[in-house]
């Protein structure tokens, strides 16, 4: 069957279509995949420096390339004494180096390098491009393999944006290059060096509080390959592993479960996966330690490890509500790379999105045990706050008793007795007889002397910070131990909580004094006005606080 009948008309030998028109095709209904279709270079590779890498998660992308070409020391240099001019970034690893069509695969967008979903970090063949961008305008490589010639490599943006075209240098390195890789990997015969130069997108502009981000970034991220034996260093110093579930600080194992996954790809081909959980409870530091040791709800929540890589930290990940009574709980989920399509990883590595099978599967599993665990710590942190609560709370509420005739006072509602029916029994002419009151109505305003007292009650994440109700001639305070304003200036900070109740005491006070007198439509009115400014405030405070 000829071109024409299939709907495809003739190309010519350069792939233009061949019409009398030139190079459009008048064909009608015709199909002709034959034009030139490429982006415009200058403004796409100015796109890709967006695309949502925080500094951090890309030197950690950077990383995944020396782990994966099996790497058993990985040094960076921030700003180090081989840069001249302004911020270099300098990545090196004794690796197994690339040969010049790895390298000419390594900075081009959707490299073609082999990978193993199992094993290797690396997702799509972006991260080196992509990363590098995020950072800087510039990017160098000099690499070599073992008994093979050294080679170096250069991507410019400003290059591209010139020529509007995806263009490199590749070829053998120089004396320059020869003289940087033994400066970085010494008599090394096989490795890699990454030169990030042109930094204009640096979000940290402090170079020592960079550094040891980095740092520490590294070590929780790649805890489980220092621990196997993988040396980091930055800036000279070596990076320790940090590890958030505090196995060697005592921290207790909920539980160790492996859980069978099954799903079907795209192309119907049904997978069996395995899912390794590890539930942990912190141990409790104290106010003071659990502070030092950040044990709180920013950092509660699981942490997902892809390929023994940790790609998500402190997540819910739609598994529960975050809520102080998880501060100290932790968990570890392993999985394979083969999952990143149900788990929705990116070429990023960073926030990934559970499907929906997969997070169900995962609810099923391990619901139960959240609550369970949950109800441990609530009750364990509760016990704490009540013995904490009669020594907080009781000094503010001796201190407002103390100065009560000093204080602006609500005027509390006290019930009067009805005028009696029958004569008193009286002795002395100056008792002898009933005197009607002038006032009959059953309550009245009366300014009393006002004590106050402290109480503690969860309320909610979501619920106001305090909540007031005179009961009697007493000011019962309730504070929400639930709301972060809680967690923040009580719990974590003592000295302040004196102050702190008497803050809130005066609040109260001046609301319950608004609120009173008049008649009982405009109290009504004037006490919901002062319950939505108290929502607000609290609103307010648990967005700025969490």
């Amino acid at each position: 069957m000829s071109n024409q009948q299939n709907g495809v008309t003739p190309t010519s030998r350069n792939g233009a279509t061949s019409t009398s028109s030139g190079l459009l095709d008048t064909t009608p209904n015709a199909l002709n995949f034959v034009r030139d279709n490429a982006p415009n270079a200058g403004k796409l590779i100015n796109s890709l420096r967006h695309l949502g890498y925080d500094n951090y998660a890309a030197i950690k992308d950077l990383c995944d390339n020396c782990t994966d070409a099996h790497a058993d020391n990985v040094a960076i240099w921030i700003n180090s004494a081989k840069a001249k001019g302004g911020v270099i970034i300098t990545i090196a690893d004794d690796g197994d180096g690339m040969d010049e069509a790895t390298l000419d695969q390594a900075l081009r967008l959707g490299s073609e390098t082999p990978r193993n979903e199992v094993s290797d970090l690396g997702k799509f063949g972006m991260g080196l491009v992509t990363a590098s961008l995020s950072i800087c305008r510039r990017v160098e490589v000099i690499t070599k393999q073992k008994d093979g010639p050294m080679l170096y490599s250069v991507q410019d943006v400003d290059v591209v944006v010139e020529t509007n075209e995806f263009v490199k240098h590749i070829g053998l390195a120089g004396p320059e290059q020869i003289a940087q890789f033994e400066d970085c990997l010494g008599d090394a015969e096989h490795g890699t060096i990454i030169l990030l130069s042109k930094c204009d997108q640096l979000q940290n502009k402090n170079q020592t509080n960079f550094a040891n981000k980095v740092k520490k970034e590294l070590g929780q991220t790649f805890r489980r390959f220092i621990q196997s034996g993988l040396e980091m260093w930055v800036n000279d110093e070596p990076v320790a592993a940090i590890d958030p579930m505090m196995k060697d600080d005592g921290a207790v194992e909920y539980s160790t479960e492996i859980y069978p996954f099954e799903f079907t790809d795209e192309d119907g081909l049904l997978h069996k996966e395995k899912i390794e959980v590890r539930l942990y409870m912190l141990p409790d530091f104290g106010i003071e330690g659990n502070r030092d040791r950040a044990i709180n709800i920013p950092n509660q929540g699981f942490y997902l490890l892809r390929n023994y890589r940790e790609i998500a930290d402190g997540d819910s990940l739609d598994l529960f509500t975050k809520h102080n009574d998880f501060n100290r709980f932790r968990g570890e989920i392993l999985v394979s790379g083969t999952l990143d399509d149900v788990m929705g990883v990116d070429f990023t590595k960073q926030k990934p999105k559970f499907n929906q099978a997969f997070r169900d599967r995962l609810l099923q599993e391990l619901k139960p045990q959240i609550n369970g665990i949950r109800k441990q710590l609530k009750s364990q942190r509760i016990a704490v706050e009540d013995k904490e609560n009669e020594i907080y709370h009781s000094e503010a509420a001796r201190q407002i008793g103390q100065k009560a005739h000093l204080l602006a006072k609500p005027r509390l509602e006290t019930e009067k007795r009805e005028p009696s029916t029958t004569e008193p029994k009286t002795k002395g002419p100056e008792l002898g007889g009933t005197k009607e009151r002038v006032n009959a109505a059953r309550t009245q305003k009366k300014e009393v002397a006002l004590p106050c007292r402290f109480e503690t009650a969860s309320m909610g994440q979501g619920g106001a910070i305090w909540e007031a109700e005179p009961r009697g001639k007493t000011l019962i305070i309730t504070w929400n131990v639930d709301h972060p304003f809680y967690q923040r200036f009580i719990l974590e900070n003592p000295s302040m909580v004196t102050a702190t109740d008497f803050l809130v005491y005066s609040l109260a006070a001046a609301e319950i004094m608004f609120t009173g007198d008049d008649d009982e439509e405009t109290q009504q009115k004037r006490q919901d006005m002062m319950n939505n400014i108290r929502t607000t405030l609290s609103s307010n405070m648990r967005q700025l606080l969490s």
